[in-house]
């Protein structure tokens, strides 16, 4: 009797603490050693009352107990393991997180998380979710609330079956029985742990007065115009002046302009409520400071919404702790916007004669920008039960490219865009003559004055001979391809055995557009490959490689992207390394933009197969980062990866800022077969600078 009261009350406590602070998720006990889990042992004592039904994965039948007390999908460690033999599911880690009991008596960390494909037996349909890995689980498996909601599940005991909805259709799924001990009691119900934050601080400093403190210092002004030797003291000095003339402009804190708002549109107005994420112990002090820092800025502001996504903070390469608004729910219900930068190739036609370059970079650009009154709402986050909403253009909305593209243009003017280029929030100013970039940098600062924008001193530079600006580099000789665009392939390695000339060559045949030229110039490699030839790699072989690589990028290079079609960007990842090719499509052409690969380093060697595809993923998004915003790009790559972490909810750091990289950008998931693979797979194992003979103590190759 008591062991039928325990377990009642712990699915009752389940169903209720929704309610509370903490969420709750209903297991059952964790039986005696010798009884954990095993599919092939079985007894005699039904247990009735319990919704079990019966999963198929990878050819693994296996229990699973529907439980709507408990937040979270899992599955024991066991099964989880047999799994990940069987098939290439994607697994990534779990943010620092524990499941415990109702009652607290017992506490299990979660270290993995993978996302299971899986049917239920009898039935047709193939579900994907979210399952953890935890140990000692009494059952092979238990759905949850998270899934039981994403398909709309109903429970209906008296007909001891589930119901649920998906993809249009109705499915009645009959309990299945379960055999199990006479020993097994009801135990507690595992809670998932979440922490408390603390109160965020009341505002100080007004927004007014911070702008005057963060105005940088004169001397370090002064220090920026030393160091352009290449002008004259009278010009430095003049230039000086100017700089000193719109000290305020250079800030280290963000402007805000009265010349534009950012309107958020919505297609779907019904209001909506995401769980806050868990906020580690370790960062917590630093997110009550940075909210507070938002406070005085006025980036947030305390006021209700019917609307809440998840706050996430993460901690930056600097070492600060940043915090964002995990907006994919918001994203897939706000109307798109189109508009999109200048194309570069506009831009690059408009140079004339250029001496000298200025490039001008926005202080947080994203956050000048305010949203109107109407818009606030729907960036609502919650954070110790207090509803907080931006009052600014938050990243990782996926109109905020075309929204600053579009306030740039408002502020800076027809005129100023004569001598001024911008792309995003990239600035950069043109002149042929000293006396007319001092001009034109005069007016494009008392524009952004005018428009109360702040800039950031660091990282602009003034006067420059030759800049980097959107894959190009430019000067007064003109304008020339980035040369990291092409060095995947100018410093692909020497081949030292047969399979690694076959990779090489295997990259340029793919193309199939080379001249006869090229057949000419590969005939000393294509000997090495002959069964009966011996490897010998002498000065021949050498400059046929290297003309091979020459003619290999004249052939495939295009000097600019057409902005009317869609990128493509193919990536891959070996067990050292990454690689990316960006590409578009013309008909039946192939038009190669750019190549990029890189070794993996330290602990990035330890990430699961999945994670170094993701990886793979943001490498190559980065790298092409200023052609791709704002424009549509198909990422094609194990879809599989990315469509797990676009589910998943349990990210810890890492995660948390690829997830919130890939919201600025407008793209679309395409599956790739390894075989179709070939450039972005050949890049991914023969990197710049491998070292080809792998010593005993180096982490193994994984395909």
């Amino acid at each position: 009797m008591y062991e039928k009261m325990l377990s009642l009350c712990s699915h009752l406590l389940g169903c209720c603490q929704a309610d509370w602070k903490d969420p709750v998720c209903s297991v059952q006990a964790i039986p005696p050693r010798m009884e954990v889990l095993n599919p092939h042992i079985r007894t005699s004592t039904p247990i009735s009352g319990l919704p079990h039904v019966l999963l198929l994965c990878f050819g693994v039948q296996m229990v699973a107990l529907v439980d709507s007390g408990c937040e979270v999908s899992c599955m024991n460690e066991e099964y989880f393991d047999q799994l990940m033999k069987r098939g290439d599911i994607p697994v990534l880690p779990v943010a620092s997180t524990h499941l415990r009991g109702a009652m607290g008596q017992r506490s299990c960390r979660v270290q993995f998380q993978a996302w299971v494909e899986f049917r239920i037996v009898g039935q047709s349909p193939v579900f994907q979710h979210t399952f953890l890995r935890v140990r000692n689980l009494i059952r092979p498996a238990i759905l949850g609330i998270d899934w039981l909601f994403r398909v709309g599940a109903e429970l209906d005991f008296s007909k001891r079956s589930l119901s649920l909805r998906y993809g249009g259709t109705s499915l009645d799924i009959p309990f299945c029985g379960l055999e199990s001990s006479d020993s097994l009691c009801p135990d507690s119900a595992p809670v998932l742990t979440q922490t408390t934050v603390p109160a965020v601080v009341d505002v100080g400093m007004t927004y007014h007065k911070l702008l005057v403190q963060g105005a940088v210092d004169a001397s370090a002004l002064l220090h920026k115009v030393e160091e352009l030797l290449e002008l004259t003291v009278q010009q430095r000095h003049v230039f000086g002046q100017l700089l000193l003339r719109f000290q305020e402009l250079f800030n280290l804190y963000p402007g805000r302009t009265d010349k534009y708002q950012h309107t958020i549109q919505m297609h779907d107005t019904q209001p909506f409520v995401k769980r806050p994420y868990p906020i580690p112990f370790s960062i917590r002090p630093e997110v009550e400071n940075t909210l507070k820092e938002m406070l005085e800025l006025g980036v947030i502001k305390r006021e209700p919404s019917s609307f809440a996504s998840p706050m996430t903070a993460v901690r930056k390469k600097d070492g600060t702790v940043r915090v964002c608004l995990d907006a994919r729910l918001l994203n897939s219900r706000m109307v798109a916007d189109h508009e999109a930068p200048v194309p570069a190739e506009e831009i690059f036609s408009s140079l004339s004669s250029t001496k000298f370059l200025s490039t001008i970079d926005l202080r947080a650009s994203y956050w000048q920008i305010p949203l109107s009154p109407e818009s606030t709402k729907y960036t609502a986050f919650l954070y110790e039960g207090k509803t907080y909403t931006y009052q600014v253009l938050p990243f990782g909305l996926k109109t905020a490219v075309a929204s600053f593209t579009r306030a740039m243009d408002v502020i800076l003017g027809p005129e100023v865009q004569q001598f001024t280029f911008r792309y995003v929030d990239d600035l950069l100013v043109v002149s042929s003559s000293f006396d007319e970039h001092l001009e034109h940098l005069g007016r494009l600062f008392q524009v952004l004055s005018d428009a109360k924008l702040t800039l950031n001193l660091e990282k602009t530079r003034f006067f420059q001979k030759e800049v980097q600006f959107l894959g190009h580099i430019l000067s007064s000789n003109g304008i020339s391809t980035d040369p990291e665009k092409t060095a995947a392939i100018r410093e692909f390695p020497q081949p030292k055995t047969v399979k690694q000339l076959r990779g090489f060559l295997g990259l340029c045949n793919y193309y199939r557009r080379f001249s006869r030229e090229y057949s000419d110039a590969i005939a000393p490699l294509t000997r090495l490959l002959q069964k009966k030839s011996r490897w010998s790699w002498g000065e021949e072989e050498q400059r046929a490689f290297e003309r091979s690589k020459v003619l290999f990028l004249n052939t495939v290079m295009l000097k600019f992207p057409n902005f009317a079609r869609e990128f493509f960007l193919q990536t891959d990842s070996s067990g050292v390394a990454l690689g990316a090719e960006l590409y578009q499509e013309d008909g039946d052409e192939h038009l190669v933009l750019g190549f990029a690969s890189r070794l993996l380093h330290g602990p990035e060697l330890l990430y699961t197969v999945t994670e170094k595809e993701l990886l793979a993923v943001i490498f190559g998004l980065k790298k092409f980062r200023t052609i791709l915003l704002g424009h549509r790009v198909i990422i094609r790559t194990d879809h599989f990866a990315l469509k797990f972490l676009q589910q998943c909810r349990l990210l810890n750091d890492r995660l948390t800022r690829w997830t919130l990289f890939l919201n600025e950008f407008d793209f679309r998931i395409e599956h790739v077969r390894g075989r179709d693979n070939i450039v972005a797979d050949t890049l991914s194992r023969f990197p710049p600078k491998l070292v080809t003979s792998v010593d005993k103590k180096s982490p193994p190759i994984v395909a």
